[in-house]
């Protein structure tokens, strides 16, 4: 009877434990959860379900035609093998273009895949920001990582820049094809860039529109489309906004003044576009402390424009751009005034500004803020404001910002955390 007692029980220690050991013959999964995976552009973070234990030879085979395993050979059963556990995570490059991919996991990778599960994760194109410099006269491309810092920051392109003092950059595609578009502002000349497989500028040429006006600088650059034409807008910084017809190639055709009478007293540095309400409005920010609301014409001109001044919390400012962002279903205007602060304003149902208040209320840095922008890594949304640089700090910088339900600016750090003195004072910031 003891012998008895003795097998059944080394029977169930056998069972309960057979996940942990290698797997039987039989092909049948097992099923169950035992991995959580996350994807961050061409990696994949997992860990596994069950405390405390460590699988040596856990295993991952690619199901969808396309992709593989960076840097490590697959078994004959297709599996590539790693070591994982529930608090040290395995790091798996895959390679292949971006898109959802089917993989397989099994805690055993070199058995028959008994205790596997199939997931279907998605690998996303590296976002970059591109910091224009007009100090150093070159433009910094910088990656993005999933917790929102930058880093890798390097000149680019790293050989064969033009002559230019970058002022701002922006991007649009062009029949599939992606561009970046880089005003020097000085010699008024507006830089259509290539890009390499890398998303580094690679060959810059200068657009050279026709027009009886045409831009002599050449501040902010941005795209619109007006009753299904699609135009882009040159500001020039001194005193108007082009408008120019665009080729198939994303080169300017022909450029004539924006606005369809004569021009408000303004120094336009950037063109914002937004829609409010159904309504489609140009915003102009002016260096001479004011941002216009420009309703548009059918083809695009802008008529009427007035000054949007906020009903409370602004008695001045010096805005160099504006950016439109939704949060908790409510559209607010990000202004970045030059003169030291960001301002978050609710807008009216006409587009207006209503009520400005700086962000964040707190611990504001010593920054010159230039431009606003909002990206999500790893499934969190930041703020990132250009930094110009001011008679204390000298030198510019990104700061990345942490955002509230509101929109609101929580904290703010340089990004990346240490000084880098040699890209000078920053102009602009884009992500692409």
């Amino acid at each position: 009877m003891f012998k008895g007692i003795m097998l059944a029980g080394m029977a169930f220690f056998m069972s309960a434990t057979q996940p942990l050991q290698a797997a039987s013959s039989t092909e049948t999964m097992r099923p169950g959860t035992f991995f959580n995976v996350s994807a961050f552009v061409d990696t994949l973070t997992i860990t596994t379900l069950t405390p405390d234990w460590t699988y040596p030879k856990a295993g991952i085979q690619i199901l969808t035609p396309g992709y593989k395993v960076s840097q490590m050979t697959p078994t004959s059963a297709g599996f590539y093998l790693f070591s994982v556990s529930d608090t040290v995570p395995a790091k798996i490059i895959l390679t292949g273009a971006p898109g959802t991919v089917d993989i397989k996991l099994c805690l055993n990778g070199s058995g028959s895949g008994v205790s596997c599960e199939v997931k279907t994760v998605t690998l996303t194109p590296q976002r970059y920001a591109y910091n224009a410099s007009g100090f150093n006269n070159v433009v910094y491309k910088c990656r993005g990582n999933v917790n929102g810092t930058l880093d890798r920051c390097e000149p680019s392109p790293v050989t064969g820049a033009p002559d230019w003092t970058p002022e701002s950059i922006t991007f649009a595609t062009f029949g599939a094809t992606d561009y970046a578009y880089v005003a020097s502002w000085p010699d008024g000349i507006v830089y259509r860039c290539s890009l390499t497989a890398e998303r580094a500028l690679d060959i810059c040429t200068a657009l050279t529109p026709a027009g009886a006006e045409v831009y002599h600088h050449a501040s902010g650059v941005s795209f619109a489309s007006v009753n299904g034409t699609r135009y882009a807008y040159v500001a020039d910084d001194v005193e108007q906004v082009f408008q120019c017809a665009l080729n198939m190639d994303g080169t300017f055709s022909t450029c004539r003044p924006a606005t369809a009478s004569e021009p408000p007293v303004w120094v336009p540095s950037s063109t914002t576009f937004a829609t409010v309400n159904g309504v489609q409005y140009a915003y102009v920010a002016s260096g001479n402390g004011e941002i216009f609301q420009c309703g548009l014409t059918g083809d695009g001109l802008f008529s009427p424009c007035a000054v949007t001044m906020p009903g409370a919390g602004v008695s001045e400012w010096l805005p160099k751009s504006v950016t439109f962002a939704t949060f908790g279903g409510t559209q607010y205007a990000y202004v970045a005034d030059d003169g030291g602060e960001v301002f978050q304003c609710r807008l009216t149902a006409s587009g207006r500004f209503d009520t400005c208040l700086a962000t964040p209320v707190a611990g504001t840095p010593d920054w010159s803020p230039r431009t606003v922008n909002f990206e999500t890594f790893g499934g969190v949304q930041y703020a990132y404001v250009t930094d110009f640089g001011t008679a204390t700090a000298l030198f510019g910088d990104v700061y990345q910002c942490t955002l509230n339900a509101e929109g609101r600016f929580t904290s703010c750090e340089p990004t990346p955390a240490f000084e880098i003195p040699h890209w000078g004072n920053l102009w602009w910031t884009a992500f692409h």
